[in-house]
């Protein structure tokens, strides 16, 4: 009886890992449509490095 048990547990957490797998790659489609809908412009490189290195501060 527990070696059933043992493998009906297993089983459904075999069951449970695909069907998790599964919402997450629906997850990632639906973000990825997302975003190429939302029409993002490419993130410009950095032009002023030194932002923030002439912040003063007193102790």
């Amino acid at each position: 009886m527990e070696i059933s048990g043992a493998s009906t547990s297993q089983s459904m957490e075999v069951i449970s890992a695909k069907l998790a797998k599964s919402q997450q790659e629906q997850d990632g489609k639906a973000v990825q449509e997302l975003v190429a809908a939302a029409d993002l412009p490419e993130a410009a490189p950095a032009t002023r490095a030194g932002l923030g290195e002439n912040i003063n501060i007193k102790v």
